[in-house]
């Protein structure tokens, strides 16, 4: 195979090649950011927790286009980081350069404030050193003064020592192994700043400044502290939240100064299952106070920009993003590479055949029996929104439960493995597996999904990412055509990282234990390439309904349908076929034609929205059925056609009509929403139960308040109804929008794939 035939395009470039810039800079999971200028470079430091090599190191020459250039650890040696430690080590490190020397630092929650240093941050970094001994101890910091004394800030892991909310600063030695006093608490942000974390100190014009996050990861804001004295007393300012901006949570990050006077913020956002991803600000000072974004609500604090003229660094950069394909082709593995643990040398060869990377089938470490406890799982961060992740790789198993393949990581995962059957042909499974309850009850299981089989050589396989983090899987045995094999699944986060993409070789039935090398199973992959977005075909959504979902025209306006308006919640992935009819129930839209538009057109990965009721309640033979027959009997007929052609099925029970009886609401759909919901549980199907949320709505804004949602106009009020209307069965357009943004928000909560399409609030 010629591996230069092909494309390398990345998946996400934050440069706009006309002197602007896009957020994210790198969309991928570079938690808990800091960033330094040395003359005309900057460099990046990041969390790694307990994936090895550990504490990646970034390289800019302009803060927008990124590399990743070293690791400042190759291994990290506190006790029992041989398997894997979800959460546990490396939290948010610090990186400063003094005295013609880098410096990182970082808090282990459960061990302790460790630091390194190198004269050349491309080079080899000196081994981790215990600073401070100590549990809770995180988010740390050094800093020396313009005096010769040199201190330590840091923030508290209220799991591990019971503190929260407050930051301290101990004298440190000025060669910075040593904390010289047990420090003193200089912030407690309990009351305006909780979950005050992740401090970075500085000083400017005699003010000492400390920028550290408040209010939790997911929607926090940054404060800064001020004060003319290291110990305090500290005034304290929000200087950066996310106002009207798209950008949840904007903030633990760095202030950086360029030579030429410029100041820019570094944070990050969290986008669950990308983890949390690294935006660029642009920065003023007014008054002694830092500005950063725009303020674009009047409030006078700073909100993210998405946009904005590039840092004017002095130099030109080409366009970078950081690693994520590999070939192979050297003797050491591309650093966008991470273990989930210390690795071993015995996993892995690059020179067994070149060209190649061989993954030796290495049992589980003891006690462990899923891939969630694996510490031989070979990933990299996700890399962007929407994107394609494919390897190819030859089987050689040599024992029973070896197995090899591509894999989709995090709380829940999901991989495509290639094992050998005892009829000597190789089996692809797709299996899925995760966390089982709460995280710390330590509880994983894993099942198969499907499989298939093919006779021999090598496979590729595919993962697509896309919408929000939505995963279809993929397979060639012939090397050019691939099939899809299971359906969507939605990735998720891990402990505090982002979900990850990556290749493994593994022993599953601990037969492998104590095998030689050359009785050892293995695989050799040939590559593993990123590619951007993936081409997708739309995904159409049916709605079969009645009056209350149906598009009316402009003649009936403003009333309107809940499909007529539940498009406006999805993304442009998603197209919207509205078949809802007026007056019909789920008996005479078969009758009538109406169900054989939506078969004819119904296909693989659409989805169908069944409800009907309001009109199933009537008298006359043609709309009749009764609740738990014929009415049963009617909607298991599209459910069979949705799944006969691929597609997916969700009942939905008939929203509630408006009625009020003494200030009291009346039900108006008798046992009809009862049935729908016995029939989803009968036949597995998703439900939302729209018939209890619209009640709900109603009963929130009670009988009068409720009428602003349906079609109610004195006589003139309004041309299309001038002898006046009040219907409280139909929604005009702001009602329609409510009952689809119900309708959105349960299936939000659902595990219907459909959701990865909906748009973010």
């Amino acid at each position: 195979m010629n591996k230069s035939n092909h494309s390398n395009q990345p998946a996400w470039v934050p440069d706009l090649g006309n002197g602007m810039y896009k957020n994210p800079v790198i969309y991928a999971d570079y938690s808990d950011p800091d960033v330094i200028c040395v003359g005309d470079d900057f460099f990046m430091v990041s969390s790694s927790f307990s994936h090895v090599p550990a504490l990646p190191l970034l390289h800019s020459k302009d803060l927008v286009n990124w590399t990743i250039v070293n690791h400042v650890a190759e291994r990290l040696p506190m006790e029992g980081y041989d398997r894997p430690q979800h959460g546990k080590g490396v939290w948010a490190p610090s990186l400063r350069y003094h005295d013609g020397k880098f410096w990182v630092y970082f808090g282990a929650p459960d061990e302790g404030i460790y630091m390194s240093t190198a004269t050349d941050p491309f080079g080899k970094w000196e081994p981790l050193h215990l600073v401070k001994e100590g549990k809770g101890l995180i988010d740390t910091c050094p800093f020396w003064d313009d005096d010769g004394n040199a201190y330590l800030v840091h923030a508290f892991a209220h799991s591990r020592c019971g503190i929260k909310h407050k930051l301290k600063i101990c004298r440190m030695s000025p060669d910075g192994k040593s904390l010289l006093d047990d420090g003193q608490i200089v912030f407690d942000g309990t009351l305006r700043h909780p979950t005050m974390e992740g401090p970075k100190m500085h000083k400017r014009n005699g003010y000492y400044y400390i920028f550290a996050p408040a209010g939790g990861v997911p929607t926090g804001w940054q404060t800064v502290l001020r004060s003319k004295n290291v110990f305090g007393p500290y005034e304290d300012k929000i200087v950066l939240n996310q106002g009207i901006s798209p950008v949840n949570g904007p903030h633990q990050g760095s202030w950086v100064e360029l030579e030429n006077g410029e100041h820019w913020f570094i944070h990050f956002q969290d986008r669950d299952a990308y983890g949390r991803i690294i935006h660029v600000q642009p920065m003023e000072w007014v008054n002694d106070w830092p500005f950063i974004g725009q303020d674009r609500n009047g409030d006078m604090i700073g909100e993210p920009v998405l946009e904005w003229p590039k840092p004017n660094a002095g130099v030109e950069s080409p366009v970078l993003v950081p690693q994520t394909s590999d070939e192979f082709e050297e003797a050491k593995l591309g650093l966008q590479w991470q273990w989930q643990a210390n690795p071993q040398p015995e996993w892995l060869s690059l020179t067994d055949h070149p060209g190649h990377l061989r993954l030796f089938a290495h049992e589980l470490p003891e006690g462990s029996s899923t891939l969630f406890d694996a510490p031989q799982l070979l990933m990299q961060k996700l890399p962007a929104p929407e994107f394609t992740a494919e390897t190819e790789l030859t089987f050689h198993g040599a024992n029973d439960g070896d197995r090899a393949g591509l894999i989709v990581f995090g709380y829940s995962y999901r991989y495509l493995a290639v094992s050998r059957t005892s009829f000597g042909s190789l089996k692809l499974s797709l299996m899925e597996g995760g966390v089982v309850g709460k995280f710390e009850d330590g509880v994983t299981s894993e099942r198969e999904i499907t499989s298939t089989y093919f006779s021999g050589g090598a496979v590729r396989l595919k993962a697509e990412i896309y919408g929000n983090a939505q995963v279809k899987f993929y397979y060639s045995a012939d090397g050019s055509s691939f099939a899809q094999i299971g359906d969507v699944f939605t990735a998720r986060e891990s402990r505090w990282v982002g979900a990850k993409v990556g290749v493994f070789a593994v022993n599953l039935d601990g037969r492998a234990a104590g095998a030689s090398d050359a009785a050892r199973g293995y695989a050799d992959f040939s590559y593993f390439r990123v590619a951007g977005k993936p081409e997708q075909p739309p995904v159409k959504l049916f709605i079969a309904g009645d009056s209350t979902s149906a598009l009316y025209i402009a003649e009936s306006a403003p009333m309107a349908g809940w499909g007529q308006m539940i498009g406006q919640f999805f993304t442009d992935d998603v197209i919207v076929v509205d078949e809802g009819r007026n007056g019909r129930s789920s008996k005479s839209f078969i009758t009538e034609g109406h169900f054989d538009r939506i078969k004819n057109h119904i296909g693989k990965n659409d989805y169908l929205f069944i409800q009907f009721g309001h009109n199933d309640e009537k008298a006359d033979e043609e709309r009749r059925t009764e609740p738990f027959t014929t009415y049963q009997e009617t909607l298991t007929k599209y459910v069979e056609l949705a799944r006969e052609a691929g597609a997916n099925p969700v009942l939905i029970t008939p929203v509630q009509r408006r009625s009020f009886s003494g200030g009291q609401f009346t039900q108006s759909h008798g046992k009809y929403p009862m049935a729908v919901k016995q029939l989803a549980e009968r036949l597995g199907v998703p439900l939302i139960d729209l018939c209890a949320r619209s009640e709900e709505l109603y009963l929130s804004l009670g009988e009068e308040g409720s009428k602003k949602l349906f079609v109610q106009f004195e006589q003139g009020a309004h041309p299309n109804y001038p002898n006046g209307v009040e219907d409280n069965t139909h929604f005009n357009a702001d009602g329609a929008r409510e009952i689809a943004k119900l309708i959105c928000g349960e299936l939000a909560k659902s595990e219907v794939g459909l959701k990865g399409y909906l748009k973010e609030e």
